[in-house]
């Protein structure tokens, strides 16, 4: 979760609550957090701008960005707005 919270820090407690009572958000931030851990891994390599995996991880991580953003939103539409 830390990894999402770094993320997206201007829907801390709208992330704690999700993580809290829904264990698909909690799958997606797990998934997210495993892909940026793992891009990180490759960009670290020293041919790492050759590496077909850096911009495959790129993209799953925006999509997963989108779908977590997406959750947050409704969320906080739901809660009435609150953060």
């Amino acid at each position: 979760m830390k990894v999402v919270l770094s993320r997206f820090p201007q829907y801390v407690s709208v992330i704690r609550r999700l993580f809290l009572k829904s264990e698909g958000f909690r799958n997606i931030c797990e998934d997210y957090t495993l892909a940026v851990e793992t891009l990180a891994r490759f960009e670290s390599l020293p041919d790492a701008e050759y590496r077909t995996e850096v911009p495959e991880y790129r993209r799953v991580i925006r999509e997963l960005e989108l779908e977590i953003l997406s959750d947050l939103q409704k969320e906080r539409q739901h809660n009435g707005g609150n953060k």
